[in-house]
């Protein structure tokens, strides 16, 4: 058998899509979610299920519940993260327990920051809409009577 595979955000369809994938292509498949209803959580392909706390509202107790669950397998499973919260959260600290396939820290800080990913886009001259970023109120109000 193929070394589990944790899928988290089991409420994204993008999750759902990925579950579908890997257990037709014969992955072990454990899929969790922050939400009850995550439709993930009852695809055929999902070998177990688990609910853990919102990444957003409790990082500790969410990193723990994963390090928790990873733990008891003989070696580090797979863990896809599919939301911005649950990625930051996964790569705070690292885990012996699991393996986290995210970007590395920098890219996923610039995939982010919709302000820096404009940037390295003039760089690499690609086109992009008007982009504003006001540091201040004032240049706020400046911008809002100026557009059109």
């Amino acid at each position: 058998m193929n070394k589990p595979i944790i899928i988290l955000d089991g409420h994204i369809r993008s999750a759902l899509a990925a579950v579908r994938s890997l257990g037709q292509a014969g992955y072990h498949v454990i899929v969790g979610s922050h939400r009850r209803t995550g439709l993930a959580l009852y695809s055929r392909y999902a070998m177990s299920t688990f609910i853990y706390p919102s990444p957003v509202e409790s990082k500790d107790k969410f990193f723990s519940l994963i390090e928790h669950i990873t733990r008891s397998h003989s070696e580090p499973p797979l863990v896809y993260a599919f939301s911005d919260a649950t990625m930051a959260a996964l790569t705070d600290k690292p885990s012996p327990f699991f393996q986290v396939v995210v970007p590395g820290r920098e890219a996923l800080s610039m995939v982010s920051d919709k302000y820096r990913t404009v940037e390295l886009a003039h760089e690499l001259n690609i086109p992009t809409p008007a982009t504003y970023a006001p540091e201040t109120y004032q240049e706020l109000e400046k911008l809002a009577h100026d557009l059109p």
